[in-house]
């Protein structure tokens, strides 16, 4: 398993595209004053690599299941805005990593 960084590609472009969406979520969130909701993060399988992604989306404020947060982000996939991870545990660990630098907050990931 490889231990991501900021000098890390694949962690730059997550990175990117998750920042972006969150500050672009954080005007106009979802959730409640106290608690909104910004990403909600997720990992759904797309074409066998684990992705990072939000399931939370800030178009229509609803939180959908992680397999329609990978149709819904499919396109910026085939574009390669976000990359994938082979295994689940390398999705976890940048899940934490990803998580805890946009927001400043340590996460425990819950698999199902």
């Amino acid at each position: 398993m490889s231990v991501e960084t900021k000098n890390d590609t694949r962690f730059l472009k997550n990175y990117m595209f998750l920042n972006n969406y969150h500050n672009n979520s954080l005007k106009d969130p979802g959730g409640t004053k106290e608690k909104p909701i910004t990403m909600f993060l997720s990992m759904p399988v797309v074409d066998d690599k684990y992705y990072v992604l939000p399931t939370f989306l800030n178009k229509t404020k609803e939180i959908v299941s992680e397999d329609e947060a990978g149709r819904y982000f499919r396109e910026e996939i085939e574009q390669g805005l976000v990359k994938g991870y082979d295994t689940k545990e390398e999705a976890i660990e940048a899940h934490k990593k990803l998580y805890k630098t946009i927001t400043g907050i340590d996460i425990e990931v819950k698999i199902k």
